[in-house]
């Protein structure tokens, strides 16, 4: 019994039942699918991105200004 099974198990390609799954899934539930594993990274990278939005954009304005004021004075 135990030789089938392995025998079964080496046998089928799961790559490949994988990819035709997936393939055949509707984009609803391919997203489900993504997001049911990924949504805890989605959430650190949009937070990730929010603070390092802020401190770029906050040097970029702090940039801009003090270019703009420089060249006011000529």
């Amino acid at each position: 019994m135990e030789s089938h099974i392995l025998a079964l198990i080496t046998s089928l390609n799961f790559k490949q039942i994988v990819v035709r799954e997936i393939e055949n899934m509707h984009a609803r539930e391919l997203e489900k699918l993504f997001y049911g594993f990924a949504r805890r990274y989605f959430k650190y990278l949009i937070g990730y991105g929010f603070i390092f939005g802020i401190i770029f954009g906050l040097g970029i304005d702090y940039g801009i200004f003090n270019f703009i004021g420089n060249w006011l004075k000529w």
